[in-house]
């Protein structure tokens, strides 16, 4: 995040993991295993089921974006004082919203190495 000439830009990456079709997966069996194509269709799915969980069986697709406000903006400004408060109360923080956890119940600990997850964020 920078603020440059009254806007707010805020850059991003963005990943998605999809898996492969079976389609991709008889062109990875012409490249590694011709034999594994003489295999009866329903055993040729099963082995693409299983193939999917595997690394060569997903791709993952990443964009890198920005995003510009202007700095008058309602959200513009909470942003800007929320980073403001994170620089001021927790400087070694990497993450723009960093991990923590619940000591006792009552308090709560900020660790400024790790990100909230997907989950955390959303809940």
């Amino acid at each position: 995040m920078k603020v440059e000439n009254d806007f707010l830009f805020m850059t991003f990456t963005l990943r998605k993991k999809h898996k492969l079709g079976l389609f991709q997966y008889i062109k990875f069996l012409k490249k590694t295993n011709l034999e594994g194509l003489n295999k009866p269709y329903p055993v040729l799915v099963s082995e693409w089921e299983s193939w999917k969980q595997t690394e060569q069986g997903q791709r993952i697709k990443e964009e890198r974006r920005t995003k510009k406000v202007s700095v008058a903006d309602k959200y513009a400004k909470l942003i800007l004082e929320y980073v403001d408060y994170l620089t001021v109360k927790y400087p070694d923080a990497e993450f723009l919203f960093p991990s923590g956890k619940t000591v006792f119940g009552q308090t709560y600990v900020v660790l400024g190495d790790r990100a909230l997850s997907g989950r955390q964020l959303l809940t």
